[in-house]
């Protein structure tokens, strides 16, 4: 029997500022505690999806719970340019897959 557990709230992003300037740097991370499996997270960015497989994204190991739980995070990295500026709109997205 596989028994799943969603998170019992949504994805926290921190270390973000609340103005951004064409050359600053984000640093952002996406977290989303006690889930099993571990939640997937994807960063989006004006509604487009960062590609798994950019340089943008930062990929922690999930950390275990002492109750079985484990909790996801996903870092975004880069250099805020005048076409994401000022619209820029920071969003996660959290999903647990049955496997």
């Amino acid at each position: 029997m596989l028994v799943v557990v969603k998170p019992d709230k949504d994805p926290s992003i921190t270390g973000g500022q609340t103005k951004y300037h064409a050359g600053d740097q984000v640093k952002v991370n996406c977290t989303s505690e006690r889930s099993r499996p571990a939640a997937s997270l994807e960063w989006y960015i004006n509604g487009e999806k960062v590609k798994t497989e950019s340089d943008k994204l930062i990929q922690y190991t999930p950390v275990n719970d002492s109750d079985g739980l484990e909790t996801s995070r996903l870092g975004l990295r880069f250099t805020a340019r005048p076409q994401t500026l000022p619209r820029w709109t920071p969003a996660s997205q959290v999903s647990v897959f049955l496997l």
